[in-house]
């Protein structure tokens, strides 16, 4: 490897989508978007539901998310509902909000409430993406990368795009960036710049690129 120190520190472990999708950049972007936003979102997250439906309803879209997330995972004493999920992340992405447009994204790759469909998955990346939200662009660079749901591989783009979500502190983007510029995917080959995007994923505990 490039001898970085493995952090002692153990995170969270990272939400489920970029494992069931065959990703193996520390299992997910979504983890590290949750994981960023600090004990206002565990606040929200502990609130009531119906208190997060008004402030849904009334245009905030990052309650929308919470709100999802409730329903997608059955949590809070709720009964886990995949399809009022799909309809309150639609409302939160149509909000504005690019957590919400990433959750899209993801149940409509994995197939949850709806048939799978790739080409809708990317949109919904792309569009939580332009709205600066690092799962979004992990996801979305992943699919460039993979060739998946009619998106031509582009390792070109595909670095782009790790490099915008590792920006966002994603740090399987900034693990999956430095392996660009390790084996000169979309990128020329630098291994001061593939040590700068590894130690930033380690940095962001994410062990497994601590490791390499």
């Amino acid at each position: 490897g490039l001898g970085l120190v493995r952090s002692s520190d153990m995170a969270d472990h990272y939400y489920e989508l970029a494992c069931d999708l065959g990703n193996d950049e520390g299992c997910g972007a979504m983890g590290t978007a949750l994981a960023g936003q600090g004990s206002m979102a565990e606040a929200r997250r502990n609130a009531d539901p119906g208190e997060l439906k008004k402030s849904c309803d009334a245009g905030n879209g990052a309650d929308c998310t919470t709100l999802g997330n409730i329903y997608r995972n059955g949590l809070q004493g709720v009964n886990a509902d995949p399809a009022t999920a799909l309809m309150i992340f639609k409302q939160g992405c149509d909000s504005g909000n690019g957590a919400a447009c990433a959750q899209l994204s993801s149940m409509y790759h994995l197939g949850q409430a709806v048939p799978a469909d790739d080409m809708t998955g990317n949109h919904y990346a792309s569009q939580a993406c332009e709205l600066k939200d690092a799962e979004g662009c992990f996801l979305l660079a992943s699919n460039y990368r993979n060739g998946v749901g009619g998106l031509n591989r582009d390792h070109r783009h595909a670095a782009k795009l790790f490099a915008k979500a590792c920006a966002l502190n994603s740090a399987p983007a900034c693990q999956s960036l430095g392996r660009s510029y390790l084996y000169g995917q979309g990128v020329t080959p630098d291994l001061e710049q593939a040590r700068r995007y590894l130690e930033h994923a380690c940095e962001l505990k994410l062990n497994d690129a601590c490791r390499e």
